[in-house]
């Protein structure tokens, strides 16, 4: 059987750390969603109710805002060079 244990914690470069919640369905942060990304406090909220694969998936999806976000971070803050 495969292995669907979702991190904590994702880090990118440059200490830009993403946060991995497992959330209640019920949870505001979910705003009904499987999952969501929260830009201001680094946080992948995911519906701990999925199955394995779905949770999988969601992640993926979120960290894709995430690594998106985190592109911006480095333009702003001058940490990418031409």
């Amino acid at each position: 059987m495969s292995d669907y244990r979702i991190p904590r914690f994702v880090e990118l470069p440059f200490q830009y750390t993403v946060k991995v919640v497992l959330s209640d369905p019920t949870d505001t942060k979910l705003e009904g969603e499987d999952g969501t990304w929260d830009v201001e406090t680094r946080t992948i909220h995911i519906n701990r109710k999925l199955p394995g694969k779905r949770r999988r998936y969601v992640l993926v999806h979120e960290l894709g805002h995430a690594w998106l976000d985190f592109q911006h971070f480095c333009m702003d803050d001058n940490v990418a060079r031409n």
